[in-house]
């Protein structure tokens, strides 16, 4: 419904593209869509993790660490939540030990192999230009904000702060936008099960322009390595 009200603000109607990838991605679907310039690709392409972000029952729980080096949104750390360092006994990652009063429950946070959580990175956004991961991301700030959803996305390029990309490895957002070479370095990292262990949906947009080069060879291997870390993955191909 609060979807339907912010077409009906805007004066728009889902298209019927739009409302096809959503009936595909609820039914665990890959997909391929073809579409001119401003035929609402990009909308069509993040619909359906917007819709399953925003419902309750899909909503990852709060991270302890969230807010942590970001710089915007809520912090939703509690006050009374205090990070404790508590290195890896297999070494290859870190941890944080979170004491919590006692009528509350203990969390831990790891980086290392092997490692699963509840919520954490939902959907991948890889894009051929790191400009238009980040203008896609701007983009997409506006109707989540304008329908009030409690959807972290942040990028992740080459110009991104060295401090920013640790504390994504040990905090994912919902959404993350990036490149196919940041990708290939991600997966690289010891802690890419912790990251991709949650992942459900791929974007890969502009895709022709990604296929017949050295960098699409990257990303199809980046892919591969994907699902076997994430075998409930999904992609949705834009070009």
């Amino acid at each position: 419904e609060i979807f339907t009200r912010w077409f009906a603000s805007r004066g728009w109607a889902p298209r019927t593209h739009q409302l096809e990838l959503l009936r595909l991605a609820r039914a665990g679907r890959s997909a391929l869509l073809i579409a001119p310039t401003g035929a609402g690709k990009t909308l069509a392409g993040f619909l359906p993790t917007l819709v399953e972000l925003a419902e309750p029952h899909t909503r990852r729980a709060p991270s302890p660490l969230e807010g942590e080096g970001w710089g915007g949104g809520s912090k939703l750390l509690p006050t009374s939540l205090i990070p404790t360092p508590n290195p890896s006994p297999q070494g290859g990652g870190e941890q944080a030990e979170l004491v919590a009063p006692a009528n509350s429950k203990r969390r831990l946070v790891s980086t290392g192999h092997g490692v699963r959580r509840a919520g954490g990175l939902h959907t991948l956004y890889i894009s051929p230009l790191k400009a238009l991961a980040v203008d896609i991301a701007r983009n997409l700030e506006r109707p989540v904000a304008e329908m009030g959803l409690a959807i972290r996305l942040e990028t992740r390029t080459g110009d991104t702060p060295v401090s920013k990309r640790q504390r994504q490895r040990r905090d994912p957002p919902d959404i993350l936008l990036t490149t196919p070479e940041q990708l290939a370095l991600l997966l690289a990292s010891d802690d890419a099960p912790y990251l991709f262990g949650s992942l459900k949906r791929v974007i890969l947009d502009e895709l022709h322009s990604l296929v017949m080069s050295k960098r699409g060879d990257l990303l199809s291997l980046g892919l591969a390595r994907l699902f076997t870390i994430a075998p409930q993955l999904a992609t949705v191909g834009l070009s």
